[in-house]
């Protein structure tokens, strides 16, 4: 096997067994339940110290109406209302809560968070940082099957140009010329060359012989 095929197939193996291990880490650092970090009645602020790899969902108590804002956010920290994404129904699993959206931030600070109206909230950390590293182990396995597949393929159209050898066995008298003349050769028997020979047989006349003639 060629030097391209080699390193390709080398690659694809250690990007299959670091997607793999990224995957296991990120599924295991993960707290699918999360935790509860703030409780309050609104109207209320809460002073948060929010990170970019963490999802704060947030919960009304039921019958209730409550509105979301941050107070020194922007486009990209923000409340995202279920509404916005629907997912009002698919997080909706908290007993005597209803879920009204997520909090939001791509810069890692402090933030003022405000409920207005009127109910009790209870907003929920999910450590969402687990979840992008097991995604990106999945992304680099696609990846490196790719790197396989074509490594593979490389293998099997690019094969090795071995010269071909050459059987030549003299017959008779016959003369066997060599390109390059091996280190040892013995008249008469088989010679296995990776160059060029060419064999020249004893010459032989076409007539046939006839007694000479007498003189009279």
């Amino acid at each position: 096997m060629r030097t391209a095929p080699k390193v390709t197939l080398i690659i694809g193996a250690i990007m299959l067994i670091g997607s793999i291990i990224a995957v296991v880490a990120g599924i295991g650092s993960t707290d699918f339940d999360g935790e509860d970090v703030f409780t309050g009645d609104a109207p209320t602020t809460w002073d948060a110290e929010l990170e970019w790899k963490s999802l704060y969902s947030v919960y009304v108590e039921e019958g209730s109406e409550v509105n979301v804002e941050i107070a020194n956010g922007d486009s990209y920290n923000r409340f995202i209302p279920c509404e916005e994404d629907r997912s009002c129904q698919e997080w909706n699993d908290r007993e005597g809560y209803t879920y009204i959206g997520d909090i939001s931030v791509e810069d890692d600070g402090n933030y003022q968070i405000e409920f207005s109206g009127e109910g009790n909230v209870v907003v929920l950390e999910t450590d969402i940082g687990g979840f992008l590293t097991a995604g990106i182990g999945m992304w680099c396995g696609c990846c490196s099957v790719l790197v396989l597949f074509v490594g593979l393929i490389m293998a099997l159209v690019m094969k090795d140009n071995a010269p071909a050898q050459i059987l030549v066995m003299p017959q008779g008298g016959g003369q066997v010329s060599f390109a390059a003349q091996p280190a040892s050769y013995t008249p008469g028997q088989p010679v296995i060359m990776n160059q060029e020979v060419s064999f020249q047989p004893p010459l032989q006349s076409d007539q046939p012989w006839e007694p000479p003639q007498s003189g009279s």
